[in-house]
């Protein structure tokens, strides 16, 4: 942990000494620190109990911040799981309480802690605490860079040693609602998955289907197909059909997750776009070129028929990569980017180009392990010379 360096002096008194020590002086605990704090003659238990007492004593946080540092470093260390979590959950209480301490100072702290701290279980109760007050106070909700947590969530869960499966289930459903809080909508989707796959009960799928509802475009449907197989089968058939018409079945299970009928009729605007971006797609990959579209094909897609302000739209959001000629009425799609539009052809077309890379690696891999011919190696750099 770094700590900010600190030129003032600490005045803190246990039972029978009075000791002073800059901020950063016995933050690593070893037996001078002890010494300069008058503890190293007494056990772990009177070390926490005197050290706690010491918070109270001292008005300046940097040394706050490295009695903090001592009382996580003694909560780890304690093997009595009940005494642990009743020191721990002391110690999140008297950072709380202090009168002096900020919001940015209690987050700083809680942060602290989840570094210092081993236990698994008590970890997770951090994590979640850090991730419920990011969501609660906006003033905190970019304190720290949680994307790369949230891609790689269960390599961070198995390294932080947290395996209850109710924290693990937990951990997914607060970072998901943080994601969609900053924005990171596929993240969420992700999380939300794997809580599903480890839990799937039905308050959490709704959780799933109300996300995509509001955020079509964000998600493949094939993906999620498994989750709401009637659902899902009647928005693929949509996207896939040259009927404008909603099949009755999507609008039958729309009516049982949502009632908000603004809300639909917004869902059902984007998935007319999505259908429009599926339909670019497929015919991106059946020419290998670029497409043209006539301003008339889109017309009744835009609203108020304005082609150029929806394309200019769709463009903006990032889902569609293409140029405009106005003087022959045309676009020319050149590539999607909507992960929505993604679909079996494109897993397809992905699961051969992965086949072909993996027979081309295995090729190289042989003769990178085979031996090699002196004679064979000379006669062909001679043929090559």
């Amino acid at each position: 942990m770094t700590k900010k360096s600190s030129s003032a002096s600490t005045n803190t008194a246990s039972s029978s000494t009075v000791a002073s020590a800059k901020g950063s002086s016995f933050v690593l605990l070893n037996d001078s620190a002890l010494d300069t704090l008058g503890l190293n003659k007494v056990n772990k238990t009177e070390q926490f109990t005197t050290v706690f007492k010491m918070v109270d004593e001292t008005s300046d946080k940097n040394d706050r911040d490295t009695l903090f540092v001592y009382l996580f470093t003694l909560v780890s260390e304690e093997k009595n799981e009940a005494k642990q979590t009743q020191n721990y959950e002391s110690v999140i209480s008297k950072i709380q309480s202090l009168k002096d301490f900020t919001l940015q100072d209690v987050f700083k702290q809680l942060v602290s802690a989840f570094n210092i701290i081993t236990n698994g279980n008590l970890k997770a109760k951090l994590f979640i605490h850090i991730i419920q007050q990011m969501q609660q106070h906006e003033d905190l909700s970019t304190s720290l860079n949680i994307l790369p947590i949230a891609e790689n969530i269960d390599s961070a869960l198995n390294e932080w040693g947290i395996s209850a499966k109710k924290d693990k289930q937990t951990i997914y459903l607060e970072l998901a609602n943080l994601c969609i809080k900053l924005s990171k909508i596929n993240e969420a989707f992700d999380l939300l998955i794997k809580n599903l796959k480890s839990n799937n009960e039905a308050n959490e799928k709704q959780q799933l289907i109300n996300l995509y509802i509001k955020y079509p475009l964000e998600k493949s449907a094939e993906e999620l197909k498994e989750f709401e197989p009637e659902l899902f089968d009647g928005v693929l058939t949509y996207l896939e059909s040259e009927s404008e018409q909603v099949p009755e079945v999507l609008n039958q299970k729309l009516s049982q997750y949502e009632k908000n009928e603004s809300v639909i009729a917004s869902f059902l605007s984007e998935l007319k776009i999505l259908r429009f971006l599926v339909a670019c797609s497929t015919k991106l990959l059946t020419t290998k070129k670029d497409i043209e579209l006539k301003y008339s094909d889109i017309e009744k897609l835009a609203p108020n028929a304005e082609v150029e302000p929806f394309i200019c739209e769709l463009m903006g959001r990032n889902l569609i990569e293409c140029k405009m000629n106005q003087l022959d009425q045309s676009v020319y799609v050149q590539s999607v980017k909507c992960r929505g539009a993604v679909h079996k052809c494109d897993w397809k077309n992905l699961e051969s180009l992965v086949n072909v890379w993996t027979s081309k690696l295995s090729s190289v891999l042989t003769s990178l392990n085979s031996p090699v011919n002196p004679h064979q190696f000379k006669s062909e750099a001679t043929r090559q010379q």
